[in-house]
């Protein structure tokens, strides 16, 4: 049997439920396996989903295709009546930060291509590198608070 962790250990907590291969992409359809997610402001865990919605983001190339990782994240109820926070999605720490589209891989990727050449020069060695990312998004990368030389 398959096992996905072997091949993309940062996906573990993730179960594959389908691969869709089109052109110079795959697109790996994951869902989280743990039945339950801690409400980040309170810490209390929740099993009361609220609403599930699919996430996108992009992961470092693999045998030269973009692979991109669609994975359907559940929002719960806190269960914790004196928490602010009433709705909470599910984190995935190990993949990617709260809102990000790239994983921490494919970030730290482009930022080692920023800081080596820098804007348009990096831009296009991306490019070729199956990272498309434009010059603008590499400075931004590299002048970010959590880049680091």
């Amino acid at each position: 049997m398959f096992e996905l962790v072997a091949l993309l250990p940062h996906l573990a907590g993730l179960c594959l439920e389908r691969i869709v291969l089109d052109g110079d992409s795959v697109t790996l359809f994951l869902a989280p396996t743990q039945p339950t997610a801690p409400c980040p402001p309170c810490g209390s865990r929740s099993n009361r989903v609220h609403e599930r919605y699919r996430r996108t983001v992009v992961n470092l190339p693999c045998v030269g295709r973009t692979l991109v990782l669609r994975i359907h994240v559940r929002r719960f109820r806190c269960h914790n009546r004196d928490c602010p926070q009433v709705t909470f999605a599910e984190r995935l720490p190990k993949l990617a930060g709260v809102r990000a589209r790239r994983t921490h891989g494919q970030r730290a990727a482009l930022q080692d291509i920023g800081f080596a050449l820098g804007g348009s020069a990096g831009a296009r060695l991306a490019r070729r590198r199956g990272l498309p990312a434009s010059r603008s998004t590499l400075l931004r990368l590299i002048s970010s608070p959590s880049a680091s030389a």
